[in-house]
């Protein structure tokens, strides 16, 4: 069970990181079901395990995103 407070906190934190990218573009828009957040809090959690991407919030992410459309859970 994950807390909601715990989700909407990760997804206001990407949205953040996201703004630093592009103002034009959220890609926190793109976790618009259940699945896809909860895919994301697993991947991202994941990320922090892999020394390259382990400091650095935003090629997380980045990675995150790749491997989401790769499993084809995003539209191109």
């Amino acid at each position: 069970m994950i807390p909601e407070e715990v989700l909407e906190e990760r997804i206001r934190a990407l949205r953040i990181r996201s703004q630093l990218k592009s103002v034009g573009y959220d890609r926190a828009d793109l976790l618009n079901s259940d699945t896809k957040k909860v895919a994301y809090l697993l991947l991202k959690e994941y990320a922090a395990t892999v020394t390259e991407l382990a400091d650095d919030e935003i090629a997380a992410d980045e990675w995150v995103f790749a491997q989401m459309q790769h499993l084809g859970m995003l539209k191109p």
